[in-house]
């Protein structure tokens, strides 16, 4: 999205007049002509809100609110604008003084286009949440006659729902059952969301049954994207694949999730290694597993990183003969201090370690006597 202007309501309006939403309104013509250029946006003149406030409200609400447009029975009736103090706006049908069929919400930091009922979102709908009050300036911003900038800034959007709501309001929790987008979310140092997409059951704002999230956009260096259950206070095996756009390199993930990045699984990177653990933010902390085709590690981990006590097993290779170990401390990855097993030789070596190699004095042990060494960066003196 980043700094592509948006023009969500021309857009929106036009598919829902296209889909049947909004039925004959010339047929229907509101009788204040500045409300009608507002609504059809087909004269030729642009109309802002500015131009609207100009002129004297028909109806007066309980609540200090102010409207414009087609009144019937001594209550708005028809098409028309409802403002409160110019911070909250609607525009759309009215039926006996109530919000009723197509319109557009306008708050501070609430933006909603669709279907209302009885005065309550109700229906088909696009509801965007913000994440502060200084989204938009209706006055300046807000133009008719086929011109909206910049009505939704992306780069302040916090979240977006998609679908059909019922239960809106009178003390209800809102339902949803759709999707939710969010916008904009640092997980971590190496995750950054600029868009996710959850589909599924919303109540009072929350995923309550086991849906999807489709996709994750991460910037700058890959992408995610999660196929699975996922609900709030609930577990689900679910997989997420992360691929490193630049090199190509991928990660899979899979397991009980409790929530988006959180599980108790296992993370298998491109080149097969294969951590297992409890996983925060995608990182394993506390005990956990790590093996590939070269080793196997158990011991503790802090932020994907093996680190305090634990022993890696070796397998045959060049530098090690099958079933060598270290066992002892770590740090960032790298041996601190403990004892190695030397099964080409049959020796015990403990000391410490520096970079990842012995170096200083050493206890050797072979076959039952214990004598002192001299190590030089894993060179023996």
């Amino acid at each position: 999205m980043g700094n592509i202007k948006c023009y969500f309501i021309v857009l929106f309006f036009c598919h829902y007049v296209a889909s049947g939403q909004i039925n004959q309104i010339d047929n229907n013509r509101p009788s204040n002509q500045i409300i009608y250029s507002f609504l059809t946006n087909d004269l030729n003149r642009k109309v802002s809100l500015g131009d609207i406030f100009t002129e004297q409200p028909v109806y007066l609400f309980s609540d200090s609110s102010r409207f414009w447009g087609d009144t019937a029975k001594n209550s708005p009736n028809g098409y028309g604008l409802k403002s409160k103090q110019q911070k909250s706006f609607y525009i759309g049908k009215f039926k006996d003084g109530k919000r009723d069929g197509f319109g557009i919400q306008l708050t501070e930091d609430k933006f909603y286009i669709g279907s209302f009922l009885d005065d309550e979102i109700s229906g088909k709908g696009d509801l965007y949440i913000f994440k502060d009050s200084t989204q938009f300036s209706a006055n300046e911003k807000l133009l008719i006659n086929g011109r909206i900038n910049d009505l939704v800034d992306s780069a302040k959007l916090l979240k977006q729902f998609v679908g059909v709501f019922s239960e809106m309001g009178k003390g209800k929790e809102n339902i949803l059952v759709g999707k939710e987008i969010r916008y904009g979310r640092v997980v971590n140092s190496a995750i950054t969301i600029k868009m996710s997409v959850f589909s599924g059951k919303f109540v009072g704002g929350k995923l309550t049954e086991p849906g999807t999230l489709e996709l994750i956009t991460t910037v700058p260096s890959g992408s995610l994207l999660f196929l699975g259950n996922i609900a709030a206070g609930k577990n689900g095996y679910s997989q997420l694949f992360s691929i490193n756009r630049s090199s190509n390199q991928s990660t899979l993930y899979e397991g009980d999730f409790t929530s988006l990045f959180n599980f108790t699984g296992k993370m298998t990177s491109y080149d097969g290694t294969t951590t297992e653990g409890v996983f925060t933010d995608l990182e394993v902390n506390g005990i956990g597993k790590r093996y590939n085709e070269n080793y196997y590690y158990e011991g503790n981990f802090i932020k994907n990183q093996i680190n305090g006590k634990g022993k890696v097993t070796y397998k045959a290779s060049s530098t090690f003969a099958e079933g060598s170990y270290f066992d002892g401390n770590w740090v960032d990855g790298k041996a601190d201090y403990g004892e190695t097993y030397l099964a080409a030789t049959d020796e015990y070596i403990k000391g410490k370690y520096v970079n990842g190699s012995l170096d200083g004095k050493v206890t050797i042990t072979k076959n039952g006597k214990t004598t002192t060494g001299t190590y030089i960066s894993g060179t023996r003196q």
